[in-house]
Order: structure tokens, then sequence, then C-alpha cells
């Protein structure tokens, strides 16, 4: 004879400490709360407690509420506070309607169901995955992120590298009005999380993907990205970012004295592999990692303020790596000279994390005309007073002080060259660009041509060799055949 059907209704009030003992060691322990549960059980009561298999008639369901409490995850040492929420549940899920609590300093707010929840209280090898939609007005990623004490990183039996509770996977919907970790920081972060047991590019073990994650850098300007993190007790970060905005967004971040951009637009896409530690230090370490990406920029227009170079219609492709940028092809307008150019700046990721080096540019420069008389000299002493930078002081003194140690040859040819009364045709010579020539008072430019050959009057030979000195306010040395 079967066991009878019976169904039980009760209500469960627990102070949350109380269940500690009954927790997997290593893992989450309650600090303070209180919890209240109401229940309805029916089924046939042989044996209630069995596997799933051998209970198909039981069914379970209930609510209940979290007040007050303060959660410890032991792991990545994580500490939750203010925990208030309310849930539903029935024989194989969990459904948390609306949960508030506080994580570090920051409030959130999270909703969704833990699929298997429950099952898994019952059966130890049961599978959870939880879906979940979370709200912060700031998210800080250091604890998440960070590994833990090495004598917690495991999570606790079942666990798995990186401190991740055993057979866990998850899909995490996160709106945040601002997003750090260390050095990096974003706002207005959209972004989906998954936590999974195996990304199928980088093997066994678990990882987590942001496939597509928008959000905005340096106050306004926009950027994508997609995030792979493996081998999570030490994460290797793979990211692949890509940013499309009008170039007026970075005068913020730029010395107003010095750099003043017009207009045009930005297309950058770039891919970093390497240890996350190295990374979000934003120095030296980075350059460990392997880093390739290509740029664009198209109308551009830019003032180089203190030598009063204008620079217009500027269309430009580039690529890089972790050692230098490469100019595939510039076209542009020079104090109302087109150009076109081409070529390389040597050392350029290095010198964003070590401003104290030396810049090396190799470029190629054509154009149909130059006329010199199109540039200015500037007023000796003369200097520009627009404020600071209100962007990130990083971004300004690294381009400060490229703008300063940039050295460089420089290979030019052109059609015709005028410079006051004199015209030549068929101009083509070689240099080098330096901070300050021998004997320069201050580091404020120099330019040494080595060979100039041309035709003077149309027909005769001219070969001459130059040194002009303070860019800013420019003195000629010229020896001439």
């Amino acid at each position: 004879m079967k066991a009878p059907v019976a169904t039980v209704e009760g209500r469960l009030e627990a102070s949350l400490p109380d269940i500690n003992a009954h927790l997997p060691p290593g893992g989450f322990r309650f600090r303070s709360g209180k919890a209240e549960v109401d229940f309805k059980l029916s089924g046939r009561m042989d044996n209630p407690l069995a596997a799933s298999a051998a209970r198909p008639e039981l069914t379970l369901q209930g609510t209940g509420r979290v007040r007050r409490a303060a959660l410890d995850y032991l792991p990545r040492r994580i500490q939750m506070e203010s925990i208030n929420g309310d849930f539903s549940f029935d024989a194989s899920d969990l459904n948390i309607h609306n949960l508030e609590l506080r994580l570090g300093k920051s409030p959130c707010k999270a909703r969704g169901t833990i699929f298997g929840f429950m099952a898994s209280l019952l059966e130890e090898k049961s599978r959870l995955f939880a879906s979940l939609d979370v709200q912060a007005p700031h998210l800080a990623m250091d604890s998440f992120l960070d590994a833990g004490a090495p004598e917690t990183r495991s999570a606790g039996k079942g666990g798995r590298p990186g401190g991740i509770p055993g057979g866990l996977e998850a899909e995490i919907r996160v709106s945040a009005g601002s997003v750090t970790y260390r050095k990096l920081q974003a706002s207005d972060a959209r972004f989906t999380c998954r936590l999974l047991n195996a990304c199928a590019e980088s093997g066994p073990g678990p990882c987590i993907r942001i496939d597509s994650l928008s959000a905005r850098i340096f106050g306004g300007i926009p950027v994508r990205a997609a995030i792979r993190l493996d081998q999570l007790d030490n994460p290797r970060l793979v990211l692949a970012l890509q940013l499309d905005a009008p170039l007026l967004e970075f005068n913020p971040m730029l010395p107003p004295d010095k750099l003043r951009l017009n207009g045009g637009q930005l297309k950058l896409e770039m891919r970093y592999e390497g240890r996350l530690d190295d990374y979000s230090e934003l120095g030296a370490n980075a350059l460990r990692g392997n880093w390739q990406g290509t740029a664009s920029v198209t109308g551009a227009g830019a003032d180089y303020l203190p030598r009063h170079y204008e620079f217009r219609r500027l269309d430009g492709a580039f690529h890089f790596d972790a050692q230098a940028l490469m100019i595939d092809s510039l076209d542009l307008l020079l104090n109302g000279n087109q150009a076109r150019a081409r070529g390389r700046i040597e050392g350029f990721l290095p010198f964003l994390f070590h401003t104290e080096g030396k810049l090396r540019a190799v470029l190629n420069l054509t154009a149909p005309e130059l006329d010199l008389n199109r540039f200015p000299a500037g007023k000796k002493g003369e200097v520009h007073r627009r404020g600071r930078p209100s962007g990130p002081a990083r971004v300004a003194r690294a381009l400060e002080a490229a703008l300063a140690s940039v050295e460089g040859n420089l290979s030019v040819k052109a059609e015709k060259l005028l410079f006051q009364g004199m015209s030549l045709d068929d101009v083509a010579f070689e240099g080098r660009l330096l901070p300050a020539c021998e004997g320069q008072d201050s580091p404020n430019g120099c330019a040494r041509i080595g060979r100039l050959s041309a035709r003077l009057f149309g027909t005769a030979p001219f070969h001459a060799t130059l040194e002009v000195t303070n860019l800013q306010d420019p003195f000629l040395s010229p020896m001439c055949r």
C-alpha cells in the first residue's frame, strides 16, 4: 500500500548566524540577521527527503523574508551589509523578488532566479544556474576580481579556482552608474556577465565572460568591450575594446595651453591579452601583455598652439602593438599646405607608462607645395594660458611629456617650396627633429636638415644644409652651394 498523501504548512523563524553550522565550510558566513519562511509541502510522505527520482509526487512552495542581515563570502573577502529581501521558492528554484544590500559603501538592488537552488539543498551534485538583474550607483570590483586569502580561495567544499562555488553558473545583467577596479574606472556601465564552467577558447576550468559591455570613460567618451577572464586564481584577461567618439570629447584631457582639437571622429579597436594584475594598474607591468590595435581619424582639425601649427582636413589610418604606432596613411592640410605622410612612432605604448623616456618618430612627407611663409613665427616668450585640463591628469602629463620629448627622422619631398622671396622646385631633404640642438637656450624645438637638394630658378641645382633652432621663434643657420 502506498504511503498517504499529506500536506504540511508551517512557518520557520531563525537567527541567520545559527544556520552557519549547516553551511559548507569556507564559503558563506552570516554575521547577523533574521529570516522568516512560510512553506507548504505536499505529497506522499514515505520519504519526503529522498532524491527527486524517488519523490515524483512531492511539491513544495513558499515565501520568505530576510531582514537586517550581514553576510561574508570568505574566499573573496566580500562583505555584504544591510541585506533585506523577499523571495519565493518551489521544490526546484529560488525566486528573488527584491533584494537590497550594501557592498562596501555602495547600495545594490537585485532580483532574479537561482535555478536548482532548492534541489541542491537535498542533492549535493545538483547544478545551479543564477539569472539575476543587478542595479547599483557604484560597483567597486576589487573584491570580486582580486585573489582572496590563499587559505580560503577554494570556496569551501566543492569549490573551484578563484573562489567560485562548485557547480554554479550564472548570467548577471548589471546596470551601474560607475564601475571601478583599481585604477580603471567607467561610468554609465551596462553589461551582462556570465560565469561558466569552461570557455571554449581557454580550455578546462571556470571562466567569466562579458560579451557586450557599454560604458563611458574619461567622463563622456563611449566605449564598447568584450572581456574574458580565465585561470581565475591569477586571472588572465582577454580584452577587446571599441571606441567611436568625436575628438572634441578629448579636449578636457589635453593641456589647454598646447593642444586644441577642433573636430573630427576617432575610431579605435584594441585587443589586450595578459594578466589582469598587470593591466589594471595601468603601469609598466602592462607591457608584459600582448597589445595590438587599429585606429582611424576622419575630418579632424587641431591646433598646436606654442608653434602655431594648424592641422585641418586630417584623415589617417594607424595600427599599433606594444612597441610602436605605425602611421599607415595620413592626409592633412598643415597651415594651408596639402600633404601626405607615412611613418611610425617607436616606443609609443612604453612612453605612456614611462614618460621620462623618449619617443622616436620616423616620418615621410610628400606635398605638391610647401609654403613656409604660412608658418607664422611666434612671439618670443609668448605663452598660451588657458587653465588646467579638467580631465584625467595622467593623460595630460603624458601628452605634454610626449610633445617635449619626441625625436625623429624626417624625409620630405615637395614639387615646390616657398620661403620669403625664394622659390625652389623638386625639393627633397632629410633631417632630424630634436627637442634642442647644441647651444640652444631651451628645449623648444630644433630641426637639422643634413641634405637638401632642389632646383633654383627652375633649372639651377641647389644644395644646402640647415639648422633651425627655437621653433617657437625660429633662428635659421643655412649653408648653401
